[in-house]
Order: structure tokens, then C-alpha cells, then sequence
């Protein structure tokens, strides 16, 4: 698992000149010489293996990937999902609720179960806030 994460972590930190062009859209992109389909199945390989990883290595506990670019972009207040900031928020998630389940609860819980008693609340709250805008 650590070689794998070392390469495909890796190649993703150099992609990232290749999704701030993404982000720009297709034409611009194009414009910029990335060939638009290959960039993109190589990025979606990348993120589906490095979630693999992710869920071999700790367990069930994905919705991980769904709340940590949120908490980054708060915290970075950058406009788009940071990465490396990400990666950090995620991490910081993850061991928090692996402290706290290991020593501040009196009975021992799976993390996987902190985790998303700490994590569903804010998700739900981003939900009921991004629907009130759309709305609105």
C-alpha cells in the first residue's frame, strides 16, 4: 500500500498543473495542449486507486474524501479544492477521530463510526445550506 500511495501520490501532486486546466474547461484546456480524454481517465484512475488505498488501509470510512476538501476550502478560503490541504484536513480527521475513539470514549468504537458521527453533521449542514441557495 505505501508504494503504491508513494507513486500514484506522486504523479497526482504533478497532475496539478493538468486540473487547474480542467478547471479552466474544455477549450481552454485543449488550448493549452492537454489531450482532454486521456488527462482525465488517468486523473479518475488515479483518485478511484488512491481511494482503494484509502478504504484497504483504514476501512469503510470514505465519506472522509466527501468532507475534506469542504473543511480545506473553509480553512484555505482558496477558490477551488486545495489539495495538499485536502489531503492534510482528511489525515487530521482521520487520527482525531482515532484518538477520540481510542481514549476519550469509555467504551472502544470503530473509527469509521467517529468518524462519520463528527463528519455526517457537517455534511448534512453543507446539504441544507446549498439547497437553501439554490432555492433562494
Amino acid at each position: 500500500a505505501g508504494i503504491a500511495l508513494a507513486v500514484i501520490g506522486t504523479w497526482t501532486l504533478i497532475a496539478g498543473f493538468t486540473v487547474a486546466a480542467l478547471r479552466l474547461g474544455d477549450d481552454t484546456a485543449r488550448s493549452l495542449g492537454i489531450r482532454l480524454q486521456t488527462q482525465q481517465g488517468l486523473l479518475l484512475a488515479a483518485a478511484c486507486g488512491l481511494a482503494g488505498i484509502a478504504t484497504a488501509a483504514a476501512g469503510p470510512i470514505g465519506f472522509v474524501a466527501l468532507a475534506a476538501p469542504q473543511l480545506a476550502v473553509r480553512l484555505v478560503r482558496a477558490d477551488g479544492p486545495p489539495i495538499v490541504a485536502s489531503a492534510l484536513t482528511g489525515a487530521v480527521l482521520v487520527v482525531g477521530s482515532d484518538i477520540i475513539a481510542r481514549t476519550v470514549l469509555p467504551v472502544a468504537l470503530p473509527v469509521g463510526l467517529v468518524t462519520s458521527a463528527l463528519g455526517g453533521p457537517f455534511l448534512l449542514y453543507l446539504l441544507v445550506r446549498s439547497n437553501r441557495k439554490v432555492s433562494a
